[in-house]
């Protein structure tokens, strides 16, 4: 009977010790430290945050466009899908395909997902391409070349399915 009582008293202090130790662990884990950021609204209303970190030699760039699936027409699913592929393809100044060579050819790296809300494009390039890598953002926004031939077979299916 002591023996007994003596194993579950050693069973409930160790449970005890390991509950506190993931407590612990728990709260170090919860602890993030403050990441000091800059937030600037432009003329033409594009919000920027930016944030300056040199623990390594690269820069991420996001742009989040604030339209995403739940935006797309009624009873036509995959219009936003669509145009984050498209947004990959030619602009006035860029052709097809140039914002893969404007960062992998650097030892980077970008891709987009689309969600309900948003669009969102990111790269991760070495530092000293963040001014060509904005340039390429910004050309991506303002001088996007939107052709039937852009999205090849998916762009013509698309385009018939909606009567466009």
């Amino acid at each position: 009977m002591k023996q007994q009582k003596f194993v579950r008293l050693l069973m409930l202090a160790a449970i005890f010790a390991v509950s506190l130790g993931c407590a612990e662990v728990l709260r170090a884990q919860g602890a993030l430290p403050k990441i000091a950021f800059r937030d600037r609204h432009l003329a033409n209303g594009m919000r920027v945050l930016s944030a300056v970190d040199h623990s390594s030699p690269t820069v991420a760039i996001q742009v989040w466009y604030h339209v995403g699936s739940k935006d797309d027409p009624a009873g036509r699913s995959g219009f936003a899908h669509l145009f984050e592929h498209i947004m990959f393809k030619a602009t006035k100044n860029m052709k097809s395909e140039m914002m893969d060579r404007l960062t992998e050819d650097v030892g980077g790296f970008n891709n987009a997902f689309t969600n309900p809300d948003v669009t969102v494009y990111y790269e991760v390039v070495p530092s000293n391409y963040l001014e060509t890598l904005l340039w390429a953002e910004a050309d991506r926004l303002s001088g996007l070349t939107v052709r039937k031939s852009t999205g090849k077979v998916t762009w013509r299916r698309r385009m018939a399915c909606w009567n466009i």
